[in-house]
């Protein structure tokens, strides 16, 4: 017997438990563990509605305790921006986008630059005949942008795709819930820029990833793919 099931040894591995899992919920976590047993091996609808109706009952659990863990956690935290900081990095966990083969971010710089320089070159100057200043009409000029009111950014704010970007402070789908709290700032900020003619350096920021025009396509070659500029979801408003 030793010879074919030799003793050997296995170290534990330590599992994290999750800090919202408080003791009654790992006992209440048996009840549908074991309706679902119970199901496989009866195979009777009775014990499918009954292990249905625990799984159901303790999702609800579940999610009633990670909302007072974390609301009692950024309670006590409201004075400390690092500990929210902190607390909504780890909610948000963006994933970082896999870096395309062993192209960098200035190789793309450079390739791209390249591109814009060739294509500058490709158009032939065009022949200017003089002609007198009193043949051409009045352009018409800018001199300044109409100010937004609070109902149009509310609605705008509303009706946009609420895709997060990794520059976003928050998530889209918060900021449109918290909305008409922040409307007053937002608005301020935005009529600003139009009135001023600057926007803020903060909107013109841009994360810009790189993907495959077609996914059979070589990764080693720089000319497959085609960058895409993830925007602050705010920059909209600016637009």
């Amino acid at each position: 017997m030793d010879l074919l099931c030799p003793l050997s040894t296995i170290r534990k591995k330590n599992s994290s438990t999750a800090p919202w899992l408080s003791d009654v919920l790992c006992n209440n976590r048996r009840e549908p563990r074991s309706a679902v047993r119970k199901w496989k091996k009866s195979k009777l609808n009775t014990d499918l509605i009954s292990y249905r109706t625990l799984l159901s009952k303790f999702s609800l659990d579940v999610t009633s305790a990670k909302i007072s863990f974390y609301k009692e956690k950024l309670e006590t935290s409201a004075q400390d921006p690092q500990k929210l900081h902190n607390i909504f990095s780890s909610l948000l966990n963006h994933p970082a986008p896999p870096s395309p083969f062993f192209l960098t971010a200035k190789d793309f710089a450079t390739f791209y630059t390249e591109k814009i320089d060739r294509i500058c070159q490709t158009f032939t100057s065009l022949p200017t005949s003089p002609t007198s200043h009193s043949q051409h009409s009045a352009t018409p000029s800018l001199t300044q942008l109409s100010t937004v009111a609070s109902e149009e950014v509310l609605q705008i704010t509303r009706s946009c795709n609420p895709t997060t970007c990794p520059l976003d402070p928050i998530p889209s789908a918060m900021l449109q819930t918290i909305s008409p709290d922040l409307l007053t700032f937002i608005v301020t900020v935005i009529n600003g820029s139009l009135t001023s003619g600057h926007v803020p350096t903060v909107f013109k920021k841009a994360r810009v990833i790189p993907i495959l025009k077609r996914p059979a396509l070589d990764l080693s070659d720089i000319s497959n793919y085609r960058l895409i500029s993830c925007f602050q979801h705010t920059t909209a408003f600016e637009i």
